[in-house]
């Protein structure tokens, strides 16, 4: 990847190409897709806002359904498309309730966002419950399935929804290169969507806004496989080992299908944080919830096992940590840093 990004380092004076072609058709070839298909942008958010801006164009009370919590920022995007909110609350077992999205949905359901799996709590939907939802909802409201973390998933479980596509044109599924590709300094995503709707969403993505060196670094992620799969492959060995530390010091953390773990503390998730902080360690801390511990190099790895097996010794983890707190109604927490500190340690991949 160096080698390819020390070969555009000569065109950082001009602009970026605004069509991200040599992108667009590594994107297409690695997923089977056509180049018309494809609508490329700076990262999940600014995405996730062109889509909704797009659903959100034919409907002067247009509302968007997501679970919460989720990704930290798509009410921003909501709210920049000025559609209404309609959260929907996950279970105290983790469990998404997609028949209860079903039921709320109506005419005026513009947008429906699910991010598979889930942030923070790493939680996977399999495709066959996705398409009972398509069924369920209106022709007319556009789904947006976030994928970003689907390359960590078991390979056992199938996940890939673009398939469904052909029956369902209102399908959406959004990609970044933040997390599998290691690119999260430089932004960079797409959405895959059927004709027109892709030509739609192209109307309202800024140009030029993947520079140069983000174009060249995501192509060449797509073009050398082998090494993206090796990177993926040690990111779920690891994971999957402080899943079982975890486990044995007696948190109860869901399997995650993801690049991080979820530990759901309640009351004392900030004091978690601050233990994890004065370490060395950053965690996106959700109040009363939980903190989310994203996948780092080993050694940062075993510093924060260290701190969770101290605070468990010190406190009752299961005493604390049965209960999400996400089957009450009230307002999504947002992941939030200690003393203004991005919470970027650990591998930990802010915003993207």
């Amino acid at each position: 990847m160096l080698r390819e990004i020390d070969s555009v380092l000569p065109d950082i004076s001009r602009h970026p190409d605004p069509t991200c072609t040599r992108l667009v058709q590594a994107i297409a070839r690695h997923h089977g897709s056509a180049p018309d298909d494809i609508v490329v942008g700076p990262g999940r958010l600014a995405l996730a806002t062109g889509v909704a801006l797009a659903a959100a164009a034919d409907e002067a009370e247009s509302e968007i359904i997501y679970l919460s919590p989720t990704l930290e920022g798509i009410s921003t995007s909501a709210r920049i498309a000025r559609m209404s909110q309609v959260s929907v609350p996950l279970s105290d077992a983790y469990t998404q309730d997609l028949q209860n999205i079903g039921d709320l949905a109506s005419s005026r359901t513009g947008l429906v966002y699910l991010c598979n799996p889930n942030e923070p709590t790493g939680v996977v939907l399999e495709r066959r419950q996705i398409e009972r939802l398509l069924y369920q909802l209106p022709p007319t409201t556009i789904v947006l399935i976030d994928q970003t973390y689907a390359d960590f998933v078991d390979a056992q479980l199938d996940v890939d929804v673009t398939g469904l596509q052909r029956h369902h044109p209102n399908l959406i599924v959004l990609r970044s290169f933040s997390a599998a590709d290691g690119l999260a300094g430089l932004p960079a995503g797409y959405v895959i969507a059927k004709p027109p709707l892709a030509h739609k969403i192209h109307e309202y993505m800024l140009p030029f806004t993947i520079d140069t060196i983000a174009q060249a670094a995501a192509t060449a992620s797509l073009n050398n496989i082998w090494q993206r799969e090796l990177r993926i492959r040690n990111i779920i060995e690891q994971r999957e080992s402080m899943h079982r530390e975890l486990s044995n010091y007696g948190y109860r953390s869901p399997k995650s299908g993801t690049n991080f773990l979820w530990i759901p503390l309640g009351p004392a998730s900030l004091d978690f944080a601050v233990a994890c902080r004065e370490a060395g360690i950053d965690v996106r801390l959700y109040s009363q919830r939980g903190v989310r511990v994203s996948v780092g190099r080993p050694e940062e790895n075993q510093v924060l096992l260290r701190v969770a097996r101290d605070f468990a010794i010190d406190r009752d983890v299961l005493a604390t940590s049965h209960h999400t707190g996400y089957g009450h109604q009230d307002t999504p927490a947002e992941g939030k840093a200690l003393h203004g500190h991005q919470p970027c340690s650990v591998g930990e991949l802010p915003g993207e």
